[in-house]
């Protein structure tokens, strides 16, 4: 699912929505239709389970609205999954505290996580992603910034070996990979 969410609170060079800022009323605009997409979920009778998967076009966990709407998927029987691609900059131990008080099944949560290392260290990542709660699907990924070989090289032995760590090459802006950042990336990945 994306709507109209076109901004983020990083801002990483490569990406184009960090340059975005979006008025008030562009975001109530996103929640509503957000929220409108969450009700015509809830008329559904489908004959399979469905899995959602949120992909917006900048950071939604840090809006409350994102949350709420992932809450409320995850209390639907025939929902299975209910994913959102983030940077994470939100606090973990807030978001797991949430999804308790909300009694969220979270078995049901994934959560597709980029780390950005130009935006937030390697300490402060792990240290916020040990908070999360261990029962929450995580696959994690970062850009192929050949800047970042070594944190991301880091950063994969302090994972547990469950969880998964891939780059993405950033083929937008032909950045040209040694044969060295070709076997490096592909270690890492």
């Amino acid at each position: 699912y994306r709507c109209f969410l076109k901004s983020c609170n990083y801002g990483c060079y490569y990406c184009p929505f960090s340059k975005n800022k979006q008025s008030q009323a562009e975001l109530a605009a996103d929640k509503k239709y957000l929220n409108q997409f969450v009700e015509r979920i809830l008329t559904l009778r489908p004959s399979q389970p469905l899995k959602i998967l949120f992909t917006p076009y900048g950071e939604g966990l840090v809006h409350g609205y994102y949350q709420d709407a992932m809450i409320r998927l995850s209390q639907i029987d025939f929902i299975e999954a209910i994913s959102i691609q983030t940077n994470f900059s939100l606090k973990a131990d807030t978001f797991s505290a949430r999804l308790h008080a909300h009694c969220v099944p979270l078995h049901k949560i994934k959560l597709w996580i980029s780390f950005h290392p130009s935006e937030i260290t390697l300490e402060k990542f792990l240290q916020n992603y040990q908070k999360l709660d261990t029962r929450i699907q995580v696959t994690l990924g970062a850009i192929a910034d050949p800047k970042h070989i070594e944190v991301l090289q880091q950063l994969k032995t302090m994972l547990k070996p469950s969880d998964y760590l891939f780059v993405n090459a950033m083929e937008g802006l032909k950045i040209p990979y040694t044969p060295t950042d070709i076997a490096a990336f592909t270690d890492i990945d």
